[in-house]
């Protein structure tokens, strides 16, 4: 495709919390545990916590960092927090190798701190949880500390973070806890995302491809993120997981060098370009059905490799399929048809020892629902 402008680099705004939920899962392993969801009564009268594990949660986590370090340039923190997460040895050489950027933000706090109320009026969506905001607000200012620590890092924290990606003009992947949340109120935060649409799109084939050869509906309960499997895949070890993911950033960088060019495109509002740009996800879609309508339903011979690129020469469009055998659409393909299932799960669980205790059958189940997943860590990050 031919880009009518050069592309900026594609940073995303992460939190610190993810990185030290990754660190600790890196570091300790599965633990047990339970970690805890916000949730509204339908009446959006009042709110409480749900509990969730927290193993599942950590592991959310670390599927996001992986896919990230694949797909995007950089990845920006909160620098006065970034010492929760560099304890960790695991994560140092995300640091040393300038992948994760600690930034300043508390020197521009002029800049973000006006938006960050909207924000929270925003996140609040009952008058109990803006009460609850304000007794937060209120404590603190009196001994540094917030009545419900683990409400103010969700809301409070959540906010400050929407309003520095707000500032800083980039997208903002938040901690699993506060997407959960966030996905739940009905407002759209930050800028549109070219590596979101890429995951959703990716997430659309993939459930597409494993209802075609699991009619049961088990793969599509269980099937993880692609990059996720692929390095969960060739691991050994708990901490073979970032290096290979470091392996498929080289892999894939002409992929990441075309979200990045999507990005511009969203940002400067290119409709030419962005059609294009659809256009070739739509390629891929056809491809897709292509290859699945030469199997039949229930057929388990779907692998990674180049030989199934092939198989769809034998129905649709033959000229189609000639494209998606190279560049980036080969490489979507591949990451439509990356492994699924109770295999890769397990796997996951036996990294870390706990193939066959209770812990490990626990993160599988886990795994396997449709729900989202949230977290009160052991370290309260300060609200600010």
């Amino acid at each position: 495709m031919q880009n009518t402008h050069q592309a900026k680099m594609s940073n995303l705004l992460i939190d610190n919390w993810t990185l030290q939920c990754v660190g600790t899962l890196l570091s300790n392993g599965l633990v047990g545990g339970t970690a805890s969801e916000l949730e509204v009564a339908p009446e959006q009268n009042d709110f409480s916590y749900k509990a969730v594990p927290q193993d599942a949660l950590n592991v959310r986590c670390l599927f996001q960092v992986l896919n990230n370090l694949v797909f995007t340039d950089a990845l920006f923190v909160e620098g006065e927090h970034a010492d929760t997460w560099r304890q960790f040895d695991e994560l140092e050489t995300l640091y040393s190798d300038g992948l994760v950027i600690p930034k300043p933000f508390q020197d521009i706090r002029q800049e973000w701190l006006p938006i960050r109320q909207c924000f929270v009026e925003e996140l609040c969506v009952c008058p109990i949880m803006r009460e609850h905001h304000e007794e937060n607000v209120r404590t603190f200012k009196e001994s540094g500390r917030s009545a419900d620590p683990y409400f103010g890092q969700l809301i409070w924290g959540g906010a400050g973070m929407l309003a520095r990606a707000h500032v800083l003009s980039i997208p903002y992947n938040s901690h699993p806890v506060r997407e959960a949340w966030f996905g739940r109120v009905d407002s759209l935060f930050g800028l549109r995302s070219a590596e979101r649409r890429f995951r959703e799109f990716v997430a659309e084939q993939r459930v597409k491809v494993l209802n075609r050869i699991d009619s049961g509906g088990y793969l599509v309960r269980l099937h993880l993120p692609p990059i996720a499997a692929l390095a969960i895949q060739e691991a050994q070890q708990p901490g073979d997981l970032l290096k290979i993911a470091l392996q498929l950033r080289e892999q894939y960088a002409s992929l990441r060098q075309w979200l990045s060019e999507f990005q511009t495109a969203l940002d400067t509002s290119d409709t030419h370009d962005l059609l294009a740009r659809e256009k070739l996800l739509q390629s891929v879609a056809r491809h897709i059905d292509a290859h699945c309508s030469a199997f039949p339903v229930g057929d388990t011979t779907v692998q990674i490799g180049v030989d199934w690129l092939k198989t769809t020469f034998k129905s649709g469009d033959p000229i189609n399929s000639a494209k998606n055998l190279v560049g980036v659409r080969a490489l979507m393909n591949r990451l439509v048809l990356a492994p699924a299932g109770g295999g890769i799960a397990r796997k996951l669980a036996k990294l870390f020892g706990e193939e066959k205790s209770r812990l490990g059958r626990e993160l599988e189940t886990e795994l396997g629902r449709s729900v989202s997943m949230s977290d009160k860590p052991d370290v309260i990050l300060r609200e600010i």
